[in-house]
């Protein structure tokens, strides 16, 4: 012992590289090291000393058990900082406090202690251990205890229960235990005081061989109380002569890599001969000191001995991670210009190190996760490697290095691992604040420090602050109150100080200091920051004007603590104080708290216009802030530090701007955003302002994106949120998904170098639409410049041209991407606002993602032009009246044409020829137009419909207008927005019809026609062209459907059979119109006189007079145009005049007429008198039709007429304007003859565009009929011409599926048998792995599994998962004995970064595998995988078949995790074989009462069996004793005995196969507490109560999940199933574990529940009552925090009528819920209620009161642990308040008894000097006079040295709940008072009643001799309550 430590002064840590090794001389013996270890040794470093750890040697790893309550455990520290002197640091130390059980820390020997072996080691503490504690230690042998030194409540310390006489003090103790015999053991130490000393012989019967170091709890929370322990030591003396060591030899100098044996040993001995060596040649010394055995081996082994020892080698200085930045905003750039997370490597050597071969990692199980290639870090440099995803393993050309991996923002352990596999250096993980960086100061060996100013590459500087300042607690969680809120604030770190702010800014070193409660009311402030300027204009609609009124307004408060300088993490918390509650907003409220500077500053500010600040962008003008998400009900759905920019380019300059949201720790935002989208991670988010339509319709982007929603497009999913900025209303933002490295993260599951994203600039350099590199990877950035050049370059009708195209492009997305735009009318595109993406790899496997195939796909945002936006270079805009109903043309307006005819109109901004080259190349290709044609129909017919549209306008809309007042009173704009969203309404309602018009003109297609599908959807479905005729699909409305398609293309429909349901026919009705003239202007390049194309026409004839003409539109129309009294005329003759059963039909079109001026289509005879027409003249509001006037409303939208020839002079008309309902009119024609002509007239319409009057596609046909269907194909997929009206029906037929059994199941709920299959029929199945290290197989929940292949009604409960899965190889053991065609089924998919491919392989004889097949594994929602093996018949009835699965990278990564779920094996029954039983009806779970009735269940109800023997059953219960069975033949009798649970096996036996068994789980529900009689209560449970143990009348629930929710079901009784037990005696007595899920007894101090995500976690303690006769029952209970941790829980009161049925929330009496949510405080606590139980829960024979313990907010990290105390359930009204607190009540407002600071015991309201409770104690009201009521003290006699008395006033009621306290001092300036003990200081003298009915005064007689030199008396009051 002394030589180690002498060794140890004489190392220190030496200067150079090599090694320095200690002396030693032996007399008489060798001493050898047998085993040591010290909490020097770096196992130990950061504080760390846990279970399962083994540093040293000699020893075996460390077992550490932490017994009940909280607050103990383990750590190493510094023993100084305790009090301890003395004592090597750090040192092992334990805690155990007041809530604690115990804490034991016992290590093994590696080998018992032999005979002349010597165990020492130190042990210190300061004080005793208080109360019933105890802390020490115990050396065994086996089980038997030999020496136990225990240290009570005193000073004393105990061996052996026999005081050791040691004398009080604070050094550390010296135990050595020398073991002389087989029978003794010689005990020494020295005493705390450094004097006294101990020794002892102890008679022993058995070697030493463990110890064990121990505490209870001790009596407080004085940490001086808590024990070290430090270097354990054993040494062997070896009594033959020992060679005098002159000197140990001392090696030369070893560079980086050499074997120990590399260097030299040289040393000197006595004249002794012998060599030097190494014991372990191979060890690398790393950076730091290492213990390494040197040995001296003598020629003479008979006379001298070996002499061997561990000594120190000191590697001076090495290579260390010595700065980390994992939230790089704006740091350091790498050679790509992106700013990645960093690594800084320092070399504190004198020489050059090569890194080949060493590993970097953010995981310690995977420590070679990145591998440095050919690098070498030069002497005291510094080495930068950006952890960026980009695997860069050598610096060329410029690059620098880069890991495989990315550092996460919550913080994670980066290791360095030298080639050897020597761990180097380790950073633990912490949050680091966004552009700050973790770091060592002094360089490479210093404590990690936080840097606000990163120094990568360079020094670390001594301006940093401390890490690991915890953050403030706050006693009310921020939300929605209706009143005032009394806020503490407080810390757990000692000497530090708490500042804060109201305002949102970050507190700061000179923000105010918390001393008392906060009163957190209304907020009636004057306006701030809504009073400032955010544009530079005024008035207009996008001008700045100040708000209508004071804005809402609420606290945001902010605290952190400051000591010694350092700042820790800030603690935000928003408190929205309103009398209306959660009633004041409908929408979510997004709290953002940022410094007013970050906003408004001139220099720094983002929002303001000054220096043109909002315009700026980019990292450098990101500002720090935090965020609270509150959905309407309150409910707190994240929160976090936010990193704040601008966003958006011209809406900057509008008043209201869009803001970026940057998650910055800790992690991302996990939380559900958006019901349409199961996502629940993001990195960003935009608050949007509407774009352009801020002040019109705020949602036009929104709406228009949503219409967009189909599986092709990637869009950005959204809705509306109010905005509040440091508590100021900011009004409504639409919160929108942003397209960002995050979105394509989360979305698909690509990491940066896995994809790469262009935007098209409009305009670089000069050159427009230019793809920009975005994000990802950017050495693909140019592969989309490629494509577009391949596609401008070749014939794309060449087929191999197209082909290529094809698999270089999603063309399906293209098409989806232009229609989307054309639809909605976005004007700011083609040439703006145009983004695509692609994956690198190219996963073309049939079943994946569809965004993974290797293909260009386009993204949809910034649509806020959509839908007619009022501006002015939106086309066809006139800024009209927006009074009016016409709003313009935008609706009419031919954005299909624009982007076609892009090169013949010439280019604008918004229309480049190049911004539509793709699209016009592809569409000369005769495929791709004939599928953009039908896609277009397709979504016309459905999700673009005039009422699908019409429908989701209405939807969105209606979200934001119950807050527009509000909004528009802040912002004040926009001014009329019922106005602006009936514009959008009418845009919707006449966009359909305008878009089948331009399709049918712009692509020169026929006519269309209906066609209805028919199919009955329990059977099966229909697709037709490109969608499914589903539910799925947006704006189907179920069978039958009838949509309308050109005539020009076959449409294709495909009949999809359900399962249970096969394909039968097609059964069609078509019709064939017979076309008998037709033409339209798509025939035409040049308009004239007399021209004649189509057929069944004459040729034109054209006139005009005055200004007018005619022209060919570029939309495919013939125009007449015509001013100043022009008129245009045109006129065609029919070849055959019109006949009886024949119809004409065109369409016309007029747009604005001015004064004076018509438009008109008339249909003449041969003589020109007209015979039917239709007009429109200026001044009417009605068309003209054949005479009648109020049939038609004006509109622009095109008007489709069809005249149909009834008889000779009578018909019927269909006229149909922009797709609303047709107008059906029938009459005579207005003369006699034929209708032989056709004429159109434009008569001084106008002088503008405008005013024109189009018509076109004339034609005349006799319609077909459509008669009865008859059969038409029995293929499943046909493609039909269309030659008029078409019904098809899809024929199914339920058909007899194969009678698959399933032969195997694993569903993996149980994670107590995770591998063992849940069901099976064949002997023999079962589930294996071949795990390498870091590696395992444990259960999971969540994941997105939703039991697609699930069984018997299981629930995606909890799947398989395989964590680190490279390496691993699986063995699934599936024996088909008695079963052919085998199907196996599985679900799976991956994290991010788990294993991308699965190797499948299977055996026939179970040992040779062969190739199956590959799997590709998708970070995206599960896939269900299918292996039909009904091919293989070796399979068939093969008791060996397997399969095997190895697990490679692929595309996915190198560490994460794959998951399986509901795994199955299905097969056919072969015949000749008698097959196991079935089971046809699973049990389920049952409910039952205690004491209660039984139930019955028939066993052949549950089995069958299909060879129909005769089954004989068995049954069995898990626990007897609470659920107790009875079988007779087949019908089991289950008997409820006691409350709890138990699992019931029941099992079938047909005396041929292996017995077939199920599993029902009973829950025996308490009997009911009668209320009627007593009150319930609760409020102690001890730590030893065995299992199945409950409190009277109450139940411990738990779920089968992770986590359970609200609305998880409690299904099952607590327990600890031994399997999931850490320690065996944890299932025996559950309530004093220490690990994993549980409830803990806590004694007096009730229960606690943890879970830690076992498949089982708890989820409440239950109540039953019987509530007859009880008029009001209420509930008071306290809810505590143990242990915050990071994932918040809450306790929320319930109750339910009866035993089975969903629980309901109790509320309070403001409408409330009850609830505790868990503090930040550890050991918190808050009384709830007393609150009421419903009405209808009472006069109940039976209900339930829950306190559900449930998962609050997504996250990560360990689950809070919540206590549960002082429950009381009464009976009646509850109590009135007494004594102060009924003062209080008489003396206050509720508004005032809601704040501490007025009604609190120590408030003075009236700043009189004498505090609320002290007026109370003495008889006094709130304001009364006091001076009469003080105490006081006078002397009886004439000099001081005759007594005195002393009085004070005193409440007469006995249960006053005050206490009252005489203290007296001898002074003044430094007083000490005392209390005055009666009969002494004080002699009672009686008591008179003062006459007021409350008090008496009583008097006391001073004692004259205490009078000297002089006596001051005060009163002291204390509240007992």
């Amino acid at each position: 012992m002394k030589w180690m430590q002498s060794c140890r002064r004489l190392l220190g840590w030496g200067l150079g590289l090599g090694m320095v090794l200690g002396g030693l001389t032996a007399a008489g013996g060798q001493t050898t090291v047998v085993a040591w270890d010290s909490a020097t040794n770096s196992v130990y470093s950061g504080g760390n000393w846990s279970d399962g750890q083994n540093g040293g040697t000699g020893f075996a790893a460390w077992e550490i058990a932490i017994a009940g309550g909280n607050y103990r455990g383990s750590y190493s520290g510094n023993p100084e900082q305790k009090g301890v002197g003395g004592m090597n640091s750090p040192a092992w130390g334990l805690y155990c406090h007041s809530f604690g059980n115990s804490v034991t820390a016992r290590r093994p020997f590696s080998q018992a202690m032999a005979v002349g072996d010597t165990l020492s080691f130190q042990w210190g503490f300061n004080l005793g251990s208080g109360g019933t504690g105890s802390k020490g230690f115990t050396i065994y042998a086996g089980a038997t205890p030999l020496v136990t030194a225990t240290n009570g409540a005193g000073t004393e310390v105990y061996v052996n229960g026999v005081d050791s006489g040691f004398g009080d003090g604070t050094n550390a103790m010296t135990w050595v235990f020398e073991y002389v015999n087989a029978t003794t053991l010689v005990v020494t130490a020295n005493g705390r005081d450094g004097v006294s000393s101990y020794s002892n012989d102890v008679a022993i019967a058995s070697a030493p061989d463990a110890l064990t170091f121990f505490m209870t709890r001790q009596g407080d929370d004085t940490q001086a109380r808590e024990p070290f322990y430090n270097d354990l030591l054993i040494q062997h003396t070896d009594n033959r002569e020992a060679p005098e060591i002159l000197s140990w030899p001392a090696a030369s100098p070893l560079a980086w890599g050499d074997r120990l044996a590399d260097a030299g040993l040289t040393g000197g001995v006595a004249g002794i001969d012998g060599v030097f060596e190494w014991v372990n040649e191979e060890v690398i010394p790393g950076a730091g000191t290492t213990l390494q055995e040197v040995r001296f081996v003598p020629a003479d082994t008979d006379t001298y001995s070996v002499v061997v020892s561990q000594v120190l080698v000191t590697a001076v200085g090495g290579i260390y991670i010595n700065e980390v930045q994992s939230s790089n905003g704006l740091t350091i750039e790498d050679e790509d210009g992106d700013t990645p997370d960093w690594i800084e490597l320092y070399n504190a050597t004198d020489a050059a190190i090569p890194l080949a071969g060493w590993g970097l990692s953010d995981s310690a199980k995977k420590p070679f996760k990145w591998v440095f290639g050919e690098v070498s870090i030069q002497p005291h440099e510094y080495l930068i490697v950006f952890a960026s995803d980009k695997d860069r393993r050598a610096i060329t050309n410029g690059n620098y290095l880069h890991t495989s991996f990315g550092i996460s923002s919550d913080g994670e352990d980066i290791v360095l691992t030298d080639s050897h596999t020597n761990r180097m250096d380790l950073v633990p993980a912490k949050v680091i604040s966004r552009d700050y960086s973790l770091g060592r100061y002094p360089n490479g060996t210093g404590d990690l420090w936080f840097f606000q100013a990163p120094t990568p590459g360079a020094a670390n500087h001594n301006n940093g602050y401390l890490t690991d300042l915890p953050p403030v607690a706050f006693s009310v969680p921020g939300g929605y109150y209706t009143s005032t809120v009394s806020l503490e604030l407080s810390t757990t770190e000692e000497d530090a100080t708490i500042r804060y702010t109201l305002d949102g800014s970050e507190p700061t070193a000179s923000s105010p200091a918390y001393s008392n409660a906060l009163s957190i009311g209304v907020r009636s402030t004057p306006n701030d920051l809504s009073a400032i300027q955010t544009t530079y204009g005024t008035g207009g609609e996008d001008d700045w004007e100040a708000p209508d009124g004071s804005v809402f307004k609420f606290y945001t408060v902010r605290a952190r603590i400051f000591k010694d300088g350092s700042p820790g993490p800030h603690t935000t918390h928003s408190y929205i104080v309103t009398p209306a509650g959660t009633n004041r907003y409908t929408l979510p409220v997004v709290s953002i708290a940022t410094d007013k500077a970050n906003l408004f500053d001139n220099t720094i500010g983002i929002y303001t216009p000054v220096n043109n600040n909002m315009m700026q962008k980019g990292a450098a003008w990101e500002r720090t802030g935090t965020i609270e998400y509150f959905e309407p009900d309150g409910t707190l759905a994240f929160s976090g530090n936010v990193g704040l920019r601008l966003h958006g380019n011209t809406t900057r300059s509008r008043p209201r701007k869009a803001i970026r949201v940057y998650a910055r720790g800790p992690g991302k935002f996990k939380y559900k955003l958006f019901d349409d989208l199961n996502l629940a991670t993001f990195e960003t988010f935009i608050l949007r302002n509407g774009g352009n339509d801020w002040g019109q319709g705020l949602l036009r982007d929104l709406y228009a994106q949503s219409l967009t929603a189909n599986p092709t497009l990637d869009r950005q999913h959204g809705r509306p949120v109010i905005v509040f900025l440091d508590g100021e209303y900011w009004g409504i933002h639409d919160l929108r998904e942003r397209f960002d490295e995050g979105y394509i993260d989360n979305h698909y599951g690509l990491g940066e170098l896995e994809y790469v994203q262009v935007e098209i600039d409009r305009d670089v350099g000069g050159n427009p639409n230019v793809p920009v590199y975005d994000s990802g990877n950017r050495a693909w950035g140019a592969d989309y410049s490629n494509l577009w050049a391949y596609v401008k370059n070749h014939n794309l009708t060449v087929a191999t041209n197209y082909a290529v195209v094809q698999d270089w492009m999603d063309l399906d997305n293209f098409a989806d991407f232009f229609q989307a735009h054309i639809f909605v009318g976005n004007s700011d595109w083609p040439g703006n606002n145009i983004r695509a993406w692609r994956s690198i790899a190219q996963v073309r496997d049939e079943g994946a993602p569809h965004g993974l195939d290797g293909r260009w796909r386009y993204m949809i945002y910034d649509m806020d032009f959509a839908f007619g936006l009022d501006y002015s270079y939106v086309p066809g805009n006139k800024n009209f009246d927006i009074y009016k109903k016409n709003f313009g043309l935008v609706d009419q307006f031919n954005m299909l044409a624009y982007v076609q005819n892009a090169e013949q109109d010439g280019a604008t901004w918004a229309n480049e020829p190049d911004a539509t080259v793709m699209y016009r190349k592809l569409m000369a290709n005769p495929e791709f137009r004939q599928h953009f044609m039908l896609r277009f129909s397709d979504q016309l017919n459905t999700s673009y419909s005039r009422a699908w549209a019409t429908s989701q306008w209405a939807r969105v809309s209606a979200t934001i207008q119950p807050e527009l007042a509000e909004h528009v009173a802040r912002w004040r704009q926009p001014t009329n927005w019922a106005q602006h969203g009936e514009r959008i309404e009418y845009f919707a309602q006449q966009r359909p019809a305008a878009v089948w018009t331009h399709l049918q003109d712009v692509l020169k297609l026929d006519w269309r026609v209906p066609v209805t599908v028919e199919a009955n959807d329990e059977q099966g479905l229909v697709r037709i062209n490109t969608i499914e005729l589903s539910d799925q699909t947006p704006g189907f409305a179920g069978y039958p459907w009838t949509g309308t398609y050109f005539t020009n293309y076959p449409v294709t429909l495909t009949a999809v059979a359900k399962p249970g349901y096969e394909f039968v026919e097609w059964r069609a009705a078509l019709a064939a119109d017979v076309v008998i003239a037709a033409d339209s202007a798509n025939n035409y390049t040049r308009w004239n006189n007399g021209n004649n194309r189509g057929y069944g026409f004459g040729a034109w004839t054209l006139s005009k007079s005055g200004n007018s003409g005619y022209f060919l539109d570029q939309g495919g129309q013939w125009g007449l145009w015509a001013n100043n009294g022009g008129r245009a005329e045109i006129e065609r003759p029919l070849s055959t005049a019109l006949g009886v059963g024949q119809t004409i039909g065109f369409r016309m079109q007029n747009r604005w007429v001015t004064s004076g001026g018509s438009v008109g289509v008339s249909l003449r005879n041969a003589a020109d008198q007209t015979l039917w027409s239709i007009t429109f003249t200026n001044g009417h509001n009605f068309y003209n039709i054949a005479g009648q006037t109020n049939v038609l409303a004006y509109t622009t939208a095109p008007i489709d007429v069809e005249l149909t020839l009834t008889a000779a002079n009578t018909y019927t008309a269909r006229i149909t304007a922009g797709g609303a309902e047709p107008v059906i009119l029938s009459g005579n024609l207005a003369g006699s003859g034929s209708i032989e002509k056709i004429y159109a007239v434009n008569h001084n319409a106008g002088d503008t565009s405008n005013c024109d009057f189009f018509v076109n596609d004339l034609r005349v046909f006799a319609r077909g009929t459509v008669g009865a269907k008859t059969s038409y194909s029995t293929n499943e997929t046909i493609a039909v011409t269309l030659t008029g009206a078409s019904q098809l029906e899809a024929v199914f037929e339920e058909v007899a599926a194969p009678d698959y059994k399933l032969i195997h199941y694993w569903n993996f709920n149980d994670s107590g048998a995770l591998l063992a299959p849940t069901f099976t029929k064949v002997a023999g199945a079962g589930m294996a792995f071949d795990l390498p290290e870091g590696s395992e197989a444990v259960a999971g929940t969540g994941q997105d599994f939703f039991a697609e292949n699930a069984r018997f009604g299981d629930e995606a409960s909890s799947h398989l998962r395989v964590n680190n899965p490279l390496g691993v190889v699986m063995d699934v053991a599936m024996p088909t004995r008695g079963y052919e065609d085998i199907v196996v089924k599985f679900e799976v998919r991956r994290s991010g970064k788990g294993a991308g491919t699965l190797n499948l392989y299977y055996t026939l004889d179970g040992e040779d595998y062969e190739p199956l097949q590959t799997v590709t594994t998708y970070d995206a929602a599960p896939n269900l995988i299918t292996l039909d093996f009904s091919a293989m018949t070796s399979v068939d009835n093969n008791t060996n078949f397997a399969l095997r699965i190895e697990f490679e990278q692929g595309g996915g990564g190198n560490a994460g995790n794959v998951r399986f779920d509901n795994w199955t094996v299905e097969g056919l029954a072969l015949e000749g074989f008698n097959l196991p039983p079935e089971i046809v009806a699973p049990v389920g779970h049952q409910s039952l009462m205690e004491g209660g009735g039984s139930i019955q269940v028939d066993l052949n109800d549950v089995f069958q069996d299909p060879d129909y023997d005769a089954l004989a059953f068995e049954a069995s219960s898990s626990r007897s004793n609470l659920v107790a069975l009875n079988l007779a033949g087949s019908m089991l009798t289950v008997i409820p005995q006691a409350r709890g649970g138990a699992t019931v096996t029941v099992t079938a036996d047909d005396g041929e196969n292996e017995p077939v068994s199920s599993t029902f789980y009973v829950l025996v529900n308490p009997t009911a507490h009668v209320l009627a009689n007593a009150a319930y209560t609760f409020g102690e449970w001890e730590t030893n109560e065995p299992a199945f143990s409950y409190p009277t009348n109450m139940l411990f629930l738990q779920s089968a999940k992770n986590d359970p929710g609200l609305n998880d079901e409690l299904l099952y009784a607590y327990m600890i199933p031994a399997a999931d037990a850490a320690l065996p005696e944890d299932a025996e007595y559950p309530y004093a574990a220490s690990s994993r899920t549980r409830i803990n007894g806590l004694g007096t101090n009730g229960i606690a529940f943890i879970n830690t995500g076992r498949g089982r976690d708890v989820g409440g303690a239950l109540v039953a009552l019987d509530t007859r006769g009880v008029a009001e029952a209420p509930v008071t209970w306290l809810g505590g925090t143990v242990l915050p941790n990071k994932r918040i829980y809450a306790i929320r009161l319930q109750y339910r009528v009866g035993a089975t049925g969903a629980f309901t929330d109790v509320l309070d009496d403001n409408g409330q819920l009850v609830e505790y949510l868990r503090s930040e405080t550890v050991d918190h606590s808050a009384t709830l209620g007393p609150v009421s139980l419903p009405a209808a829960a009472l006069e109940q024979e039976y209900m339930q009161v829950l306190w559900r313990y449930y998962y609050q907010t997504e996250g990560s990290g360990a689950r809070a642990q919540l206590r549960l105390d002082d429950l009381m359930i009464a009976n009646g009204p509850p109590p009135l308040p007494t004594g102060f607190a009924a003062w209080q009540g008489a003396e206050f407002s509720p508004e005032e008894l809601a704040n501490p600071a007025i009604s609190g015991p120590l408030a003075d309201p009236t700043d009189s000097g004498l505090a609320n409770l002290m007026r109370y104690a003495l008889g006094l009201t709130r304001n009364a006079d006091f001076h009469q009521a003080l105490p006081f003290a006078t002397v009886t006699g004439e000099t001081p040295d005759t007594a005195a008395v002393f009085r004070h006033r005193r409440l007469l009621t006995p249960n006053s709940g005050v206490e009252y306290i005489p203290e007296y001092a001898e002074g003044l300036i430094t007083a000490q008072w005392h209390t005055a003990i009666t009969n002494s200081d004080l002699i009672w003298q009686g008591a008179t009643p003062t006459g007021d009915g409350l008090t008496e005064e009583v008097e006391y007689l001073v004692p004259a001799g205490s009078l000297q030199p002089l006596r001051f008396f005060r009163l002291k009051v204390r509240l007992m309550e």
